[in-house]
């Protein structure tokens, strides 16, 4: 006889009422042999809106056959029960574990064929899967070119600790993410409907969420997927990033400078403003500063004006203020250099720019509306920062 766990999880409040959904069902039928289980059990467990699915069949002569409802495509994983000290291992080495197999549970009738580990299985039936797979493949050449990248030239570098080599080697690897963010972006245009989509959708916005570009791509996505918990927490992000989307006015703040001075944004309207979110402590921000002091230098006396707002980590408040001043001294940074969490003004900018990645760069008009949003530092994203500087500072300034 199977069994059914339900585990609740803590929701957004806004989560919480859900629209009444449509289920359908799904039957997993399924072939595996016994050796390395503990019992003769194999669990499947899945997510639907928030809350966690666990269930169970018996394995009877190589077999097993598991029946449901879900409203939308989820994630799955289908396990069996290992001694702890097997579990201990994976879990502490990372690697990927035998005794799982990671997939997308789809409605309708579906078969899993398992002839050695359980993590080489092969799925029949999970359109989902089939665009999993798909976009898998699409990846494997950026990604095997990273994972050589690091072999050859990253551990070296961080090894001997040589900071020129480490930083060839994350450019190099920024480029190489880049391509498989095409990737995903392309493979999400053209399959807008997928049951994967949402799930990628999020993963990719996680540092940053460009309403203009996500919105219309998430209206074309399953309609039982935008009315998941997932979906309506996503819908909700997207809401939140136009208050500081592109066509905005930047929000204003007043934070303190290296000198201890109070400074308000608001007092370099009629310039164009590079806001530049960084820390001490983030090598790719450290690593943006050459190619920063280059615009400063090159279109200070135009009317470019670089505001970096630094959010320190680690140690207390004194520690943060030295190794943020310290910094400021090594990368020789002479332009506006304010510290988020200094705790002399309430306003806490990063929160305020919803900013989740480092570095982050906004660059707003003469007029205080925002341009454009950049995450992270790549030789792509500072050559569109210097295109986009020269255009607007050619715009005649308006009155």
């Amino acid at each position: 006889m199977k069994y059914l766990f339900l585990i609740s999880l803590c929701l957004p409040v806004f989560a919480v009422a859900q629209k009444k959904q449509s289920a359908a069902t799904f039957t997993l039928d399924g072939s595996i042999q016994q050796a390395g289980t503990l019992n003769s059990f194999i669990y499947l467990q899945f997510k639907q809106n928030g809350v966690q699915q666990l269930d169970s069949a018996v394995i009877k002569n190589g077999k097993y056959s598991f029946k449901g409802r879900i409203a939308y495509p989820t994630k799955a994983v289908l396990y069996v029960a290992v001694p702890d000290t097997t579990k201990t291992y994976y879990d502490r080495t990372r690697l990927l574990k035998p005794y799982e197999y990671n997939f997308y549970l789809d409605a309708g009738k579906l078969q899993i064929e398992t002839a050695n580990t359980l993590r080489a299985s092969t799925i029949k039936g999970s359109a989902s899967q089939v665009d999993a797979d798909l976009l898998e493949q699409l990846l494997q050449v950026p990604s095997r070119r990273m994972d050589s990248i690091y072999r050859v030239e990253g551990k070296a570098a961080y090894d001997k600790k040589d900071s020129l080599g480490i930083a060839a080697y994350l450019k190099k690897l920024y480029q190489a993410e880049d391509e498989k963010d095409s990737i995903r972006w392309r493979f999400m245009e053209t399959h807008a409907t997928s049951g994967i989509t949402l799930d990628l959708l999020i993963d990719e916005t996680r540092s940053f969420l460009d309403p203009a570009k996500v919105a219309p791509l998430f209206s074309r996505m399953q309609p039982a997927l935008q009315a998941s918990a997932e979906g309506k927490a996503f819908a909700k992000r997207i809401e939140k990033a136009k208050l500081t989307g592109v066509g905005a006015d930047a929000p204003d703040f007043v934070l303190n400078d290296s000198t201890g001075q109070a400074i308000r944004f608001s007092q370099y309207k009629g310039k164009l403003v590079l806001l530049d979110f960084w820390g001490s402590w983030c090598w790719p921000c450290r690593m943006s500063n050459p190619h920063l002091k280059q615009l400063y230098a090159e279109y200070k006396e135009q009317g470019f004006e670089i505001v970096a707002v630094s959010h320190e980590r680690g140690g207390s408040l004194q520690q943060q203020q030295l190794k943020w001043k310290k910094a400021i001294q090594e990368d020789g940074l002479h332009w506006v250099n304010l510290m988020n969490n200094d705790g002399t003004h309430p306003d806490d900018v990063t929160k305020l720019y919803d900013v989740t990645a480092f570095p982050t760069k906004l660059l707003i008009g003469r007029d205080g509306r925002i341009i454009r949003r950049l995450v992270g530092n790549t030789t792509t994203k500072q050559d569109a920062l210097e295109q986009l500087i020269k255009e607007h500072l050619a715009e005649p300034a308006k009155n």
